[in-house]
């Protein structure tokens, strides 16, 4: 994840999305609000560079739309950093991170592979 996204620190975080001043409270303030998701690392939390639009210089909603289904059914956070980064086969194969740009077939796998099992 972190060779191909990059892992991103809450500095740089709110540096990403436009901070004057490096705000490392905006990135734990999003991760709780269900905005994005973080990883441990030693004492810290990274954050995925694949959650964000880096031109539009935001948080990416279709992170923040699979957060709230994945959460609604019991999903960790760690478990759903995987799920964006493993091949799926509600995306014929393809990882979820790969389908950002489609957001309703992103959404309908989401909503499948994520839902609550018995």
């Amino acid at each position: 994840m972190d060779e191909e996204f990059g892992l991103l620190d809450s500095g740089q975080v709110a540096e990403l999305l436009g901070s004057k001043a490096t705000n490392r409270n905006r990135a734990h303030a999003l991760s709780k609000e269900g905005r994005i998701l973080g990883i441990r690392r030693g004492r810290g939390i990274l954050y995925p560079g694949f959650q964000f639009d880096k031109d539009a210089r935001q948080v990416r909603t279709e992170i923040t739309d699979v957060i709230a289904i994945g959460r609604d059914n019991g999903w960790q956070d760690t478990h759903l950093l995987q799920w964006f980064c493993s091949p799926n086969g509600y995306l014929d194969g393809a990882r979820p991170v790969d389908e950002l740009v489609d957001h309703g077939r992103l959404m309908t796998a989401a909503r499948q592979d994520l839902a609550k099992r018995w």
